[in-house]
């Protein structure tokens, strides 16, 4: 798959998931009675979460500098 081809792919379907989560919070929030404050806290944590560990995978080398500055 070309490169342009995959950031088109990769654009739509953020946009996708943009959309559909504005919709699934209104749902949580109408018809389920969670709060605002926590789906706000919960995907927070949940996107930190996976930054993390998608770092940890792809951009080891930055992760083996932090290792090195405690030393």
């Amino acid at each position: 798959m070309n490169t342009h081809l995959k950031g088109v792919l990769m654009v739509l379907s953020a946009t996708a998931m943009w959309g559909l989560v504005g919709i699934l919070v209104q749902y949580l929030i109408s018809q389920k009675q969670f709060t605002p404050e926590w789906l706000v806290n919960t995907r927070l944590l949940a996107s930190g979460l996976i930054l993390l560990i998608a770092t940890y995978f792809f951009y080891d080398e930055l992760y083996n500098e932090v290792r090195h500055l405690k030393k």
